[in-house]
């Protein structure tokens, strides 16, 4: 669903649940936020700056993938470390 009174400085953003559904991770033009739910409480911030975001999560490897300019980062949910 659409996530409602979403408080961005970017009208355009991307947003995925975890498959636990404990976490939401929405990213704008300025960064990518980690956030916990339902009380939406901002957990991390991994900044970066694009004109072209897109978000997915992967169930089968427990992971959130990301594009940031010509590379494809992955977030292990397991984990939260980040790799290319």
């Amino acid at each position: 669903e659409e996530i409602e009174n979403f408080a961005s400085e970017d009208k355009n953003y991307e947003a995925v649940m975890t498959p636990d559904e404990k976490m939401v991770f929405i990213m704008t033009s300025n960064g990518l936020k980690q956030f916990s739910f339902p009380d939406m409480g901002l957990i991390k911030v991994i900044e970066h700056t694009s004109d072209y975001y897109v978000l997915k999560v992967v169930r089968t490897l427990n992971c959130v993938m990301y594009a940031q300019y010509q590379t494809l980062y992955r977030i292990d949910l397991d984990t939260f470390i980040i790799s290319e």
